[in-house]
């Protein structure tokens, strides 16, 4: 109990200013001599001049600043730095403006912790700063991939195979944002390769905009997805939500494996996916015409194809923007590449509606649209457009085509259990898309393109009857022909069983013809414990059945495995494997699998790098257009990361990559409970609030310490409860009443402490230090001499 109350008053001393005194009576009762007192009001300070010192405020890591301390070993703040961390500099003291420091009646209060080269900060809500301050700055290159290759080995016959690969380059150089995407697919001889994207960008606050000059696609709230070279102003709130003709699919699939999302023939992204109902987000659609072509893979290298409408994708609901834009350039991706010019701006915007209207020009073709979004209560959302299209030739005044696309939608969330949500569209004979902007001229009736177009959406979950899903879309085209398409979903957990039941009728693709198919699965999965899972499934695939079981186990964060077999109706069993294994510098996948007539494999490989100026970092998670560099400000690996991103580990440098979400406060946590026993990281959690395309060095100290239990040799140990000091004469700790010292932190040069006598000695170490990573502390044998 004294020890407790001892260390108690130690704690409470190093934050208390050095002319505070303590009841040496108290002390003595304690068994401590009058000296403590004075080693107690001397509170440890950091030696004058400018050291890098790690900022805490109110518990939350604002990283490392390099501090001036004065003579005193006070810290001297200054008005940009206070700014910087959100505290009001007029809480200081302005008579030095090179050394503020709190006044006697501030309610800042600051506590130095020399020995972890810290300052910790409790500061009164109303002295934090309203205003946001973003973090800027920053250079780098960064590096994003995901490849995957399939190969199929027929027992009779040549063997062919598939690669696919996306892939991003760029720089981030003091908020400019250099980028370029490509994709690359091979079908045995067949390669192809495309230049999704190459821009620079730039956001301009000041004007709540956003710039963008290169290879684009146009990001326009009227006139979204034309691709074209150019340049375009657009507000920058449509790119903070991502909605740079972004998009999201629901696609459900039988089996966990890989999807691939293409568009008019490109590969626009691959993801990892599970069994049943998947959310893909963060699609950069080339058009709003072509349809999205689903393509997924499982375990056994099985294979299946999905067509979604366009007008089925999940936009981001909300009222629209009402702010101006400006996009100049010329078409690509198309046969001609006219030039073509757009703008849009907001005419009214209040709490119920907000409109806007538009305008596009290029050679022989003219368009002007408005769109509305109109709230029809508190959680039910309607949006309604036009879009007149004017396609001409100067020489041939019959062949003018006017023509009309109209589109409506609406979003409601009827209950937190229930949301519904529809969409439709028509197209007139003689209208001409934007995306073409005239280039070829033909209409919707030239080229059989869709007519009508309606979509559907419903979701509903239930406690007892599970969460059911249904998302459906029927088009009809001038030449005729008709396509109908849904996705019906159910899941349910009884017990510890977890079932899953799909069905869907879609249009799939076979040699450029879509044909109607049918296609109906059952799961299910059984946890077993320690992240064990068994599960099985029964397949109907336009009448060919199929049976399954499989084992998944989860090893732990970077790994996990699994182990399935099949049986097809009217064929022998097949087997597959497959295994997962993210690291610290990428995720790498692979699998194979056995059946009577082929054997397949499969393996994948995605991450990042970024050089920036500690070095080379990899990372197993795509950097996006905003991101930090974390530093342990030492060597330590295999630190886990929890970022907004996901978990990240510190490579064998102590860096990690972190991404961020721009304009918002992102967290990032170190996972305590993952650190070595004898690794500590002060206060383990920082909050970054980034400028859009900022590179921001985030250090979070580890600090390698060498706690030890020193035990001492009969009659040659300190006294109880005298203390023990440096050769600087700063206390470290004090002498246990067993005659035992414990030492948080064992330091490099003498200590000193003092016999029952009075007199001083010396500790020396009997039994050497050595350094046990993992362990909590060494237990040690010493001796005080004279």
């Amino acid at each position: 109990m004294k020890k407790i109350l001892i260390i108690t008053i130690f704690i409470y001393a190093a934050g208390s200013a050095a002319t505070e005194k303590f009841d040496q009576d108290m002390l003595k009762e304690l068994g401590y001599d009058a000296s403590t007192s004075d080693l107690l009001s001397e509170a440890a300070h950091f030696l004058p001049g400018d050291h890098p010192t790690n900022i805490i405020i109110n518990k939350q890591n604002k990283g490392i600043r390099v501090i001036t301390f004065d003579q005193a070993g006070s810290p001297c703040w200054t008005e940009p730095l206070l700014s910087q961390l959100g505290i009001d500099p007029s809480r200081f003291d302005h008579r030095d403006p090179a050394c503020l420091k709190p006044g006697a009646d501030s309610d800042v209060r600051i506590e130095q912790h020399v020995e972890r080269s810290s300052l910790e900060l409790q500061v009164a809500a109303d002295a934090l700063l309203n205003e946001v301050q973003y973090a800027t700055g920053g250079k780098a290159l960064i590096v994003n991939y995901d490849a995957r290759r399939y190969q199929y080995q027929p027992r009779a016959g040549s063997g062919y195979y598939s690669e696919t690969l996306t892939s991003e380059v760029g720089a981030n150089i003091e908020q400019w944002i250099f980028r370029s995407g490509q994709s690359y697919s091979s079908f045995d001889n067949q390669r192809n390769f495309s230049r999704l994207y190459s821009y620079a960008q730039r956001s301009l606050p000041e004007w709540s905009s956003m710039l963008q000059i290169g290879e684009i696609t146009s990001a326009d709230p009227i006139f979204s997805g034309i691709a074209l070279t150019g340049a375009q102003m657009t507000p920058e709130n449509a790119s903070q939500r991502g909605s740079l003709n972004q998009v999201i699919l629901d696609v459900l699939v039988a089996q966990a494996g890989t999807v691939e999302v293409w568009q008019g023939g490109i590969l626009l992204k691959t993801f990892s996916v599970d069994a049943g109902m998947n959310t893909l987000t963060g699609i950069s659609a080339i058009n709003q015409q072509d349809d999205f072509l689903i393509v997924s893979y499982d375990a056994a290298g099985g294979r299946q194809q999905q067509s979604i409408p366009y007008i089925q994708a999940r936009p981001v609901v909300t009222l629209i923007e009402t702010g101006t834009s400006l996009v100049a350039g010329r078409l690509r991706l198309t046969e001609n590449q006219y030039p073509v010019m757009m703008g849009s701006t907001g005419v009214f915007h209040n709490n119920i509606m907000a409109l806007s209207v538009g305008a596009l020009a290029s050679e022989d073709y003219q368009a002007a649209a408005w769109r509305a979004g109109i709230r029809l209560s508190e959680h039910m959302l309607a949006t309604l457009s036009q879009t007149y299209s004017f396609a001409h030739k100067a020489s041939r005044e019959r062949n003018n085509k006017q023509g009309i696309y109209q589109q409506a939608g609406l979003n409601l969330p009827v209950t937190d259990r229930l949301s519904l949500s529809g969409s439709a569209s028509y197209r007139s004979r003689d209208y001409v898309d934007t995306s073409s902007s005239g280039s070829s001229k033909k209409t919707a009736g030239d080229t059989g393109q869709i007519k009508a177009q309606y979509a559907a959406g419903v979701s509903y979950s239930h406690a007892s009857l599970g969460t059911v899903t249904f998302s459906g879309s029927q088009s009809h085209a001038w030449n005729g022909s008709d396509a109908t398409g849904y996705t019906l979903g159910w899941g349910r957990s009884l017990g510890r069983v977890n079932l899953n039941l799909g069905l869907q009728k879609n249009r799939l693709s076979s040699d450029l013809r879509y044909e109607d198919s049918h296609y109906a699965y059952l799961n299910f999965s059984v946890p077993l414990g320690n992240n064990k899972n068994l599960r099985g499934w029964v397949n109907n695939n336009n009448g060919q059945v199929s049976t399954g079981a499989g084992y998944d186990h989860t090893v732990n964060d970077k790994f996990a495995w699994s182990l399935s077999g099949e049986q097809r109706q009217h064929k022998e069993a097949s087997l597959a494997s497959s295994a997962t294994w993210t690291n610290k510098y990428t995720q790498l996948s692979g699998g194979m699998s056995r059946s009577e007539s082929t054997t397949s494999y499969n393996a994948g490989a995605r991450g990042g790098a970024v050089w920036h100026s500690d070095g080379l970092t990899f990372t197993p998670r795509a950097t996006g257009d905003t991101f930090g560099i974390i530093s342990l400000n030492s060597d330590h690996p295999d630190v886990e990361i929890r970022t907004p991103g996901g978990v990240v580990w510190s490579d064998r440098s102590g860096h990690a990559v972190v991404s961020w979400t721009a304009w918002q406060k992102n967290t990032v946590q170190i996972n305590q409970h993952r650190l070595p026993e004898n690794v500590e990281v002060p206060g383990g959690i920082i909050d970054v609030t980034p400028y859009r395309g900022a590179v921001v060095p985030v250090v979070m100290p580890a600090f390698s310490v060498r706690r030890a239990l020193l035990t001492f040799q009969e009659g040659e140990e300190p006294a109880p409860g005298s203390p023990v000091k440096n050769a600087e004469g700063s206390l470290v700790a004090f002498v246990n009443e067993d005659n035992s010292l414990f030492l948080d932190n064992l330091p490099e040069g003498p200590l000193f402490s003092q016999r029952s006598d009075g007199s001083r000695c010396a500790i020396e170490l009997v039994t050497p230090w050595t350094s046990t990573p993992g362990t909590l502390y060494a237990s040690l044998t010493a001796r005080c001499v004279m």
